[in-house]
């Protein structure tokens, strides 16, 4: 395995400012994750956070994006979510674009059929093929609370995408799901694989960050 650096999303940061009762500014963050020896930031670099990061000696490694994959996208619905968001961080000369297999309503998720999985394996790998002339991969990124409608995300890469689609694994919600991270990435042997380190509670609404 070759390491490229260390790279952070920003939901952990900006909750931990929350905790401590301080209100989220990008520039503290980006600062504070230059001195912890951070190579790179996960964000959607528009102008602005684009050259904070830059003049803190950081870059941007990927972008993170929630969609319902698994209902039909249509190739204009792509393009209009999805491409403006892929378009900023190409610029921005990130390379992975993390997409998390959102339920319609969060509040009241409904365990995915098997026709749905397959629609979201193939929306992941038309979105892919998409960005791929950008220089980016795409990635799925997993936040089901329940073991079966984790395993059913996972298996839409597996088994309905294309070679192209890799898995980024948050241990937090695996963990969570009751699933286990390593089989879950053994599962998958080709692609990009990533690991999104995050410390769960018992309860995911109150996690803390530490």
């Amino acid at each position: 395995m070759k390491i490229h650096g260390f790279s952070t999303n920003m939901y952990g940061w900006v909750e931990r400012w929350k905790v401590d009762g301080r209100t989220p500014n990008w520039e503290e963050i980006f600062s504070a994750c230059a001195e912890a020896g951070l190579d790179a930031v996960e964000i959607d670099p528009d102008t602005e956070k684009l050259a904070l990061v830059r003049s803190l000696g950081l870059s941007v490694s990927g972008s993170y994006l929630g969609l319902s994959l698994h209902i039909p996208l249509t190739l204009e619905d792509i393009e209009r979510t999805v491409l403006p968001f892929a378009e900023r961080l190409a610029f921005a000369e990130g390379t992975d674009l993390l997409l998390n297999a959102d339920p319609l309503d969060w509040k009241n998720p409904i365990r995915k059929s098997e026709d749905e999985l397959k629609i979201q394996g193939e929306n992941l790998s038309c979105i892919a093929d998409l960005v791929a002339p950008m220089g980016l991969k795409v990635s799925m990124h997993n936040h089901a609370a329940k073991n079966q409608d984790a395993l059913g995300d996972l298996r839409s890469v597996t088994q309905y995408a294309e070679s192209n689609v890799g898995l980024c694994i948050d241990i937090g919600w695996a963990h969570i799901a009751g699933c286990d991270p390593i089989a879950m990435g053994k599962n998958l042997s080709r692609a990009p694989i990533f690991l999104s380190l995050e410390k769960p509670e018992r309860e995911h609404s109150n996690r803390r960050f530490t």
